[in-house]
């Protein structure tokens, strides 16, 4: 990382905007700003596949069976991630054999929202 921006190294020093930018995209699990901005820009987008994951993932937190079940039968492909997603998050072995699912890039989410 570029430098640690946590702890005592900051008393007294002045912490740039990118420097900022990177911790908190960094505590949100992305790699950089950028990632992170573009995640926000398609999680804002109703009906975009990112927004679609993500409410999946907070009905199964919450207990939203309704609208759990509503999200896979509109998009079953949703599921996969998910699964995929957990194994990955909790170190489980994904095999070789299950589909990884293509990661909803912002560009492919805005352009299937113009068709």
């Amino acid at each position: 990382m570029r430098r640690k921006l946590l702890g005592s190294e900051l008393s007294g020093r002045k912490c740039a905007l990118a420097d900022a930018q990177f911790v908190i995209a960094r505590a949100h699990g992305f790699e950089s700003w950028p990632k992170f901005a573009k995640h926000l820009l398609a999680l804002a987008r109703k009906g975009s596949p990112i927004a679609k994951f993500e409410t999946a993932t907070d009905a199964i937190i919450h207990g939203k069976t309704a609208t759990l079940k509503r999200l896979l039968k509109e998009n079953p492909e949703t599921l996969k991630r998910i699964e995929h997603e957990v194994k990955v998050k909790l170190g489980l072995p994904v095999r070789e054999s299950e589909v990884k699912p293509e990661p909803v890039s912002v560009a492919k989410a805005a352009a299937s929202e113009k068709k």
